[in-house]
């Protein structure tokens, strides 16, 4: 099915947060965008809307191909759920080993983290632990109809403050 303009715009506007908040924190990472992944050992395989990989970014930099069965998956999924809910993907995300996904759906962000085989819905990134990821959709909101350049520049403003509390 070929995705909404709706789906686009958010997958691409949390994308742009991610990255630009990766940048002002100088975090190390690798955006791989809607790649197929599969454990076939684990009889698991799943498209996300984007994918990044940061605390595992030096083991697969430069690669072109991966393995699941020996390189480690995206440290972070991200699901727009618009027409179709990602919950039912979880176990499917679970047993290829994806530490943290983020669902945005009718204007809200939840993180999910695996513990133990299982995706328990938090308030706090591993990746970005001093962000309000939670605040992400309300930025989004505030700066949609002022472009993305202005809406790139309130991201990177939005994390220089929370990272000076």
């Amino acid at each position: 099915m070929t995705p909404l303009p709706e789906h686009e715009y958010f997958k691409e506007r949390i994308s742009d947060t991610i990255k630009d908040a990766a940048d002002i924190l100088d975090l190390d990472f690798e955006c791989l965008g809607s790649s197929t992944w599969k454990r076939e050992i684990k009889q698991a395989g799943v498209e996300p809307d984007n994918c990044f990989y940061f605390q595992n970014e030096p083991l697969i930099r430069g690669k072109l191909t991966f393995d699941l069965n020996q390189d480690p998956p995206p440290d972070l999924a991200l699901e727009i759920d618009l027409t179709s809910k990602s919950l039912d993907r979880l176990p499917i995300y679970a047993r290829l080993g994806v530490p943290e996904i983020w669902c945005y759906d009718s204007g809200k962000l939840k993180i999910y983290q695996l513990e133990k085989e299982t995706y328990i819905e938090t308030e706090k990134s591993f990746i970005f632990p001093a962000l309000n990821i939670k605040e992400i959709p309300r930025l989004i909101e505030s700066y949609r109809e002022l472009g993305r350049r202005t809406f790139r520049k309130a991201v990177r403003e939005w994390v220089k403050e929370q990272i000076m509390i």
